[in-house]
């Protein structure tokens, strides 16, 4: 099983950390999502066949639409975020 762990920093309405951990977890491809308010982490257990790039594409949108000044930074080994790649896209 892959795992996707996000940072939110800023996030300290605790109402809205149920939202997006409930909202989350109801995305196509998530066996299970967890977020911690003391360490602000999300961590999102995904299936099998869930491709990480769409579920932190989706679950990044969750997050911005229900707190927009919430800052996501994706700690997940092996797993780039959108912005790294167009970085290593303009360095080549």
């Amino acid at each position: 099983m892959k795992t996707i762990e996000l940072e939110l920093n800023g996030l300290n309405c605790s109402n809205c950390a149920n939202k997006i951990q409930k909202l989350t977890s109801e995305i196509d491809g998530v066996t299970s999502a967890n977020l911690d308010m003391v360490t602000k982490k999300l961590k999102i257990i995904l299936g099998e066949n869930a491709v990480s790039e769409n579920i932190i594409k989706t679950a990044t949108g969750i997050i911005k639409k229900l707190e927009p000044d919430v800052v996501v930074v994706n700690k997940s080994k092996g797993v780039k975020k959108d912005q790294d790649q167009e970085n290593d896209h303009h360095q080549n």
